[in-house]
């Protein structure tokens, strides 16, 4: 029995060696030149390097950048808002806390819009007809935006919504908080970073 066992392990490993050797001499096949050959090597097409996600977000560190449409068709890019202070706030229609949050987002950004605050708040894949509905009912005057496949909650990643993360001027992540804020709680992280 650990005579065919090994006899086995033997045989598949000579195998392994063989295959591995016959991949790698798969792959474009380019003639050899000669060393008196004048012609310039062919030219082997390079795969395109797809562009870097930014990392996951980190506080303390900058927060990834993204641009996004909004409801209205616009786009808008966090890196463009430097200067204010920042809350991205990753939501759903559906989820019940936060339909609750919505309502203390909208006093928030009308309490200190005017000491350069805002709130970009990134839907989660719904359709922008519902979101849009959902925005009028409530009064959502900061840009409403739409993360149809989900590239800001990879860079922004959460164990549940709403998610929130507070940005300072400089656009450096300062704070996440994941559920539902209420006016005190937004008024002890957004105040110190207003007087910045």
């Amino acid at each position: 029995m650990k005579r065919r066992m090994l006899v086995g392990w033997a045989a598949a490993l000579v195998a392994g060696v063989w295959l591995a050797g016959s991949l790698a001499a798969c792959g474009p096949q380019v003639p050899a030149r000669a060393a008196s050959d004048p012609s310039p090597a062919p030219k082997t097409a390079v795969p395109a390097t797809p562009a870097p996600r930014p990392g996951p977000a980190v506080v303390g560190k900058p927060a990834p950048d993204f641009a996004l449409p909004t409801i209205a068709g616009k786009t808008t890019r966090l890196s463009d808002l430097r200067g204010q202070v920042v809350l991205v706030n990753l939501w759903a229609t559906w989820c019940p806390p936060c339909r609750m949050e919505v309502p203390e987002l909208v006093a928030a950004y009308d309490r200190y819009k005017g000491r350069g605050f805002t709130v970009l708040a990134v839907n989660q894949g719904e359709a922008r007809d519902q979101v849009q509905a959902f925005a009028g009912q409530y009064g959502m005057a900061f840009p409403v935006l739409l993360d149809q496949d989900g590239a800001v909650l990879s860079s922004y990643p959460t164990r549940g919504i709403p998610a929130s993360f507070l940005v300072d001027r400089q656009g450096v992540l300062r704070q996440i908080v994941v559920g539902a804020m209420d006016r005190d709680e937004l008024a002890r992280l957004v105040e110190p970073l207003l007087g910045s």
